[in-house]
């Protein structure tokens, strides 16, 4: 099949990753949709990010599939423009804001990066963030390692400033009247089961479902079981 007979999707991604975080769930959906990624890393705040996949999308209305915070972007944009959005599938995400405690934590951070020398990720960091059967891949953790080191310095603190102040969205998920698939992995230490549940109480319509054998990177460590997932709701 074509591109020109695939469905057009739009992908964004989460803090210090690129296109490479989709590359084999792309391989696992390519034939039946068309991916566009959405570079989110150099914008500024969330307005910047509107912005971003209004121009991209072209103010289409589009199936927005997004990773993390590319998630909470995806959601937070929906609701400014509810009217250019198809459906919705939201990976690993939650629509809190930061606690005031996790405000200052990363006030703090970026204060320590922009007076010091990053030196990338590290391993017990990488390993927060998958799943048990996945610390010790080695491709999966080069991936993170290589989207990191690329990305760099200055886009991390970028993407932390410019990230910092967002607000709960869970007082607003009722205006969404769109299709909406939430998914989750069922050893994620990053997003709460909870965040996850949330979302899909004030959403009775939505669709729910977890990931075995995969931490916060469902993208890495399941892209094929993801990929299903996602084909299986849009059709």
């Amino acid at each position: 099949m074509n591109s020109t007979q695939r469905r057009k999707a739009y992908f964004l991604s989460g803090t210090m990753c690129d296109e490479r975080l989709w590359t084999k769930t792309w391989e696992a959906l390519s034939d039946h949709l068309d991916p566009h990624h959405i570079e989110i890393h150099d914008c500024r705040d969330f307005d910047e990010i509107n912005d971003r996949i209004h121009k991209e999308t072209k103010e289409e209305k589009a199936l927005l599939i997004g990773f993390s915070l590319g998630a909470y972007s995806a959601m937070n944009y929906a609701l400014q423009y509810p009217g250019n959005i198809e459906s919705l599938v939201l990976i690993a995400s939650s629509a809190e804001g930061l606690s005031p405690r996790e405000l200052k934590l990363r006030k703090d951070y970026i204060s320590f990066l922009e007076e010091h020398s990053y030196l990338g990720i590290s391993q017990k960091r990488i390993e927060e963030f998958l799943g048990s059967r996945h610390v010790s891949n080695k491709e999966i953790v080069g991936t993170i390692k290589a989207m990191d080191r690329d990305l760099g310095k200055e886009v991390l603190i970028n993407q932390l400033t410019a990230t910092s102040y967002r607000t709960s969205l869970i007082d607003r998920l009722s205006e969404i009247k769109f299709p909406l698939l939430l998914i989750g992995g069922e050893e994620d230490n990053v997003i709460k089961t909870e965040d996850l549940n949330s979302i899909h109480a004030a959403l009775p319509d939505s669709d729910l479902s977890f990931v075995k054998n995969s931490g916060h990177m469902i993208p890495l460590e399941q892209p094929q079981e993801l990929g299903r997932l996602i084909l299986n709701w849009l059709s």
